[in-house]
């Protein structure tokens, strides 16, 4: 669950809508043309953060009774386990994708985090040979899910900077630093430029729940449900 403060309250991003973002501006993106593993890629995207449902999860508050913010949360074993069988549902790939974004998220979180990460190397090299396909064209679309998740994430919590300064999303696959920008106070823009078109259009859903505090996670749950979906028309072009 993605939190942003307000003067009207919080407002709320689903962690699956925020997958969902960077799935579509993945769908944007010229570095994937032609290449066989789009659809896989797509589709880790899109999954990334699929183990978590704000409305089934235990411990959505903290401890000042207001909604536990996404970077508030830790390892997880179960989900990280439960994240690669649903990775396996869809694709070998798409497991293996998930395998390195655990790593990329928990490497060094914790001892018990750590040493999870490098259990998952053996599966990867397992994966990797069952697929015929090496190390660095799976860094490569890695970069590119990461990548999506940086700009979605930059988007659902509003952190893009006033007066056209610029702000670094991550490294694309050819490690080269991307930075976004607003272009003219409604439109954005990414410099350098890396999608097909030269304009384009994405949508966020978000919710704003005004009280700030919730006695337990059964109340906030259904505040969240019966709150009001807001939709944000978020409009790309090129330089």
């Amino acid at each position: 669950m993605i939190v942003t403060y307000t003067d009207r309250g919080f407002e709320i991003v689903l962690q699956r809508h925020h997958g969902r973002l960077a799935a579509a501006i993945l769908n944007q993106l010229k570095w994937l043309e032609a290449d066989p593993f789009k659809l896989d890629v797509l589709f880790a995207t899109g999954i990334h953060d699929d183990t978590y449902n704000e409305f089934e999860v235990e411990g959505i508050i903290n401890r000042f009774k207001g909604p536990k913010d996404f970077k508030m949360e830790s390892f997880n074993l179960q989900r990280c386990e439960a994240l690669l069988k649903k990775g396996l549902t869809r694709s070998l790939y798409v497991a293996l994708l998930l395998s390195f974004h655990i790593q990329f998220l928990y490497a060094t979180e914790s001892d018990e985090s750590a040493q999870y990460c490098k259990s998952l190397q053996s599966l990867q090299h397992k994966w990797m040979a069952e697929l015929g396909i090496d190390r660095d064209t799976v860094q490569a679309h890695y970069a590119i899910l990461q990548w999506c998740d940086a700009l979605s994430l930059i988007l659902c919590q509003d952190q893009i900077p006033p007066e056209g300064r610029k702000l670094e999303v991550s490294q694309g696959p050819e490690a080269r630093s991307y930075y976004v920008f607003d272009k003219s106070g409604s439109i954005l823009s990414v410099d350098p430029w890396p999608f097909t078109d030269n304009e384009f259009e994405l949508t966020l859903e978000y919710r704003i729940l005004p009280r700030l505090e919730y006695q337990n996670d059964a109340v906030f749950k259904e505040s969240l449900w019966e709150s009001t979906v807001h939709f944000r028309k978020i409009n790309f072009a090129k330089i």
